[in-house]
């Protein structure tokens, strides 16, 4: 939870400008956005299968070009 001490001598654009470090910081925007929707379990295990697929593809592309280049 993000908690801001205000001073008295201290301004109201730099409190809202230390907040909004303190929310990113904490990814609390990001997690509303993960959140805002409900996915399937199986949809989110589907994209995760997706994402490490195209990793290794770049990775397998990688090695070959390395090789080749030697």
């Amino acid at each position: 939870m993000v908690q801001l001490q205000l001073n008295s001598d201290e301004s109201i654009e730099k409190a809202i400008s230390q907040f909004k470090k303190m929310v990113a910081k904490e990814g609390i925007i990001l997690e509303t956005k993960k959140r805002q929707y409900f996915v399937k379990p199986s949809a989110l295990k589907h994209e995760r299968n997706k994402s490490l697929q195209r990793k290794k593809l770049i990775k397998l592309k990688k090695a070959v070009n390395n090789r080749d280049s030697k």
